[in-house]
């Protein structure tokens, strides 16, 4: 059986949520959209995923600006496996442009206990992998100055 452990950092724009909280972006709502949007629990009958941690937020007068999602996919088939976690990468991706004035998403995957971070445009470390699971060799994370 194969497991992939997925990461993801969205970070947002802090501001107080009494006083100007039009001047914020949430990370905590962007996440919830997108966890919303990924199916957790028995996949197939061989595939299994799970959201297990989500940590964000600062104080309850302040617009969270940093969210991290930690989970996991679970296949018997390699296939699979990298099937389920590039859709769950294109869910985050696909949400974070329908946001405006959003700073930074970073997702990190773990593959076969090899580490691919990916940042801006830098690769620090390449998988074989990354390029069948992406279908490019340089997936990226996207990075905007609000």
């Amino acid at each position: 059986m194969g497991k992939n452990n997925v990461h993801i950092e969205i970070i947002g724009k802090a501001a107080h949520s009494g006083l100007n909280p039009e001047k914020g972006i949430n990370a905590i709502t962007t996440a919830a959209a997108a966890i919303s949007k990924v199916k957790v629990g028995r996949i197939d009958r061989e595939t299994t995923a799970n959201i297990g941690m989500i940590k964000g937020g600062n104080a309850v007068n302040i617009v969270p600006e940093t969210v991290l999602i930690d989970g996991e996919v679970r296949s018997r088939s390699e296939k699979k496996l990298e099937s389920y976690t590039h859709k769950i990468y294109s869910i985050f991706e696909k949400i974070f442009y329908r946001i405006k004035n959003y700073s930074k998403l970073i997702i990190t995957i773990f593959i076969a206990l090899t580490l691919i971070f990916i940042y801006g445009t830098t690769k620090l470390k390449v998988d074989l992998n990354t390029e069948k699971m992406f279908g490019t060799k340089l997936p990226h994370v996207q990075d905007r100055k609000s």
